[in-house]
């Protein structure tokens, strides 16, 4: 998970979107009703959120998320961990989620 990610970096100042406006709502508020299935992500991060008051959870249109989950599934499935670089992004995720560029083939 990002959050466990950055919190282990020890990264002090962030700011995390979803474009879930339920994820950001549960987040943001410990008395909302959380569905069971999310409950134990939701409660690690409003405990790491504690210890980082300077991070912020933000919704963002879904439309805007389509890069970063393009991303993700590339890093997922590349089993990669750690900083990508540019070049591979562009490479491996632009064309694959149908961003054109002059690297695509």
């Amino acid at each position: 998970m990002a959050v466990s990610k950055i919190h282990a970096d020890n990264v002090e100042h962030a700011i995390l979107k979803s474009d879930s406006a339920v994820a950001v709502k549960w987040i943001k508020n410990k008395a909302e009703e959380i569905v069971q299935a999310a409950l134990i992500d939701v409660q690690e991060i409003q405990k790491i959120w504690e210890r980082r008051p300077d991070w912020d959870f933000r919704k963002i249109p879904r439309i805007c998320n389509g890069l970063a989950h393009g991303v993700s599934k590339w890093a997922y499935g590349a089993n990669w961990d750690g900083p990508i670089p540019p070049p591979l992004i562009l490479e491996n995720v632009f064309c694959e989620e149908g961003f054109h560029t002059p690297n695509c083939s």
